[in-house]
């Protein structure tokens, strides 16, 4: 019902401004303002905000939206990131956890005896997407892993291509698999639906791929 209601809000605040003097230009300045602050600052959350600002000013004077509709819309847009923020603390503390556990070396030292050179690329990518997949860290399980990894590769006599594209596929896995990554959070949140419901429709294809990886690094194993 609350949906249904804040849709009719939205529809008449659509409404209202068809016929109004606007261009391209009302969504580039902002956008561009937005890459550009954040390029030269590092800050992202600043470029958000001169981006708002920036909207505010080329809307409200020129009655494209009213001040109040605007306001109700950046408390709205700020109340519907707070889901997708409190999935991805709780995912950063778990990723702490697991850290300070020393989660992936003990995970590797587990498998280790069962290495050699042309199995190591598909153990390489299991192990990286199982990591990510229960921490929910697409890039940082990549980033330790690899400093574990890539020398016990070398040592075995893998060739390091192989093994680090395997690494990276593990981490590609776990942003499109794990259902609090934050790829897949913004994604949900930014497409209006439920976290969960877009886990369920993306996992058949992520573990399709999953297989013919393991698959072709096995062989690739073989062959490289």
């Amino acid at each position: 019902m609350h949906q249904k209601a804040w849709q009719f809000y939205l529809n008449k605040v659509k409404e209202e401004s068809v016929g109004k003097d606007s261009s391209i230009f009302d969504f580039l300045i902002p956008v561009l303002a937005m890459i550009l602050i954040s390029t030269i600052k590092g800050d992202m959350f600043l470029a958000l905000i001169v981006a708002i600002l920036l909207c505010a000013v080329l809307y409200i004077p020129r009655k494209i939206i009213k001040a109040s509709d605007f306001c109700d819309l950046w408390v709205r847009g700020f109340a519907d990131t707070i889901p997708a923020l409190a999935i991805i603390v709780a995912a950063l503390l778990m990723r702490k956890a697991a850290a300070d556990l020393n989660l992936p070396g003990y995970v590797v030292g587990l498998v280790e005896p069962y290495m050699n050179a042309t199995l190591f690329p598909m153990f390489a990518f299991i192990i990286v997407a199982i990591l990510g997949f229960v921490t929910g860290s697409n890039w940082g399980t990549p980033a330790v892993c690899a400093t574990i990894i890539i020398p016990l590769g070398a040592a075995l006599g893998s060739n390091m291509l192989l093994v680090m594209g395997a690494i990276v596929s593990g981490g590609t896995f776990c942003s499109h698999a794990c259902f609090y990554s934050d790829a897949t959070v913004i994604t949900s949140t930014a497409c209006g639906i439920e976290n969960m419901d877009h886990v369920k429709t993306q996992m058949p294809y992520a573990m399709i791929g999953f297989a013919i990886s393991c698959i072709g690094y096995l062989i690739a194993g073989f062959i490289v």
